[in-house]
């Protein structure tokens, strides 16, 4: 009986560790060949942001990415409140090809000053949930 107690705590103990990982954009600067698989074990990718824009180094860093078989990648989109769901919807089909080995496509929703959700906001991300299989959602609402 104590043994099966002590297996289940160490089961979620093994769970319950943190795994490392990066947010990836235009703004750093990746030596995917030099990365320390050891301790990164996935990559979010910057992918597009509202309705037409992709970040300028997402393709190569989603390739480099891809070619390591020690990490798993993501993308991401940056929701904006204010643009068309339906074009953002558009923009990020037209820019990633997950794989099946891909995380979910996942949506950035962050509520700052010059971005506020309103309303309608859930209702918008909502829409996101029957455009792409298991979606996960990050959100600030700082």
């Amino acid at each position: 009986m104590a043994a099966k107690g002590r297996e289940r705590r160490s089961a979620a103990a093994h769970l319950l560790q943190w795994m490392q990982g990066m947010d990836v954009s235009k703004n750093q600067s990746v030596d995917w060949s030099q990365l320390d698989t050891e301790v990164i074990k996935f990559a979010m990718i910057k992918a597009t942001d509202g309705i037409n824009y992709v970040d300028p180094k997402f393709n190569s860093n989603w390739m480099a990415a891809g070619q390591l078989n020690t990490i798993k990648r993501g993308a991401y989109h940056f929701f904006r409140p204010d643009d068309a769901v339906d074009d953002q919807i558009r923009l990020i089909r037209e820019t990633v090809i997950l794989n099946p080995n891909d995380f979910p496509m996942v949506i950035n929703v962050e509520n700052t000053r010059n971005r506020k959700l309103t309303a309608a906001g859930p209702v918008d991300l909502d829409r996101f949930n029957g455009s792409f299989e298991g979606l996960l959602r990050l959100a600030s609402l700082s």
